[in-house]
């Protein structure tokens, strides 16, 4: 299976997925789809698991940055630390994360994605 085929799949999950939580998706193409999200859905959706493209969790969605219009710009992720302490944050645009079922997968590895920590 190819990457266009890959993202094909992943693509129709994230709109099947959005459809079944009541998201309003706008599909630009195959492989970066849109997601709108109202303040009350981004608010929902704070602690979801995020998972790596390798299927290991990463951590948990800490805010989505949304424009005027509810499109999301980018998802802020945390991970690691203690009971809140120490813990460490990364941004992911829109184009590196998609929304599946109740969780969320990164284009990224989980190992990948906690090394872009430490570059921001």
């Amino acid at each position: 299976m190819g990457v266009p085929r890959i993202a094909a799949v992943v693509g129709i999950l994230l709109v099947s997925a959005s459809f079944a939580h009541g998201q309003r998706v706008i599909v630009t193409d195959q492989v970066s789809p849109l997601l709108i999200l109202s303040e009350q859905q981004a608010n929902r959706l704070k602690g979801t698991s995020v998972y790596g493209g390798d299927g290991r969790k990463f951590g948990e969605v800490a805010s989505f940055e949304r424009g005027c219009d509810g499109t999301v710009v980018a998802m802020h992720a945390a991970f690691g630390g203690l009971f809140g302490f120490g813990q460490r944050r990364v941004r992911f645009k829109s184009g590196d994360f998609a929304l599946i079922d109740d969780n969320v997968l990164l284009s990224f590895t989980a190992a990948e994605a906690r090394g872009l920590a430490s570059a921001q």
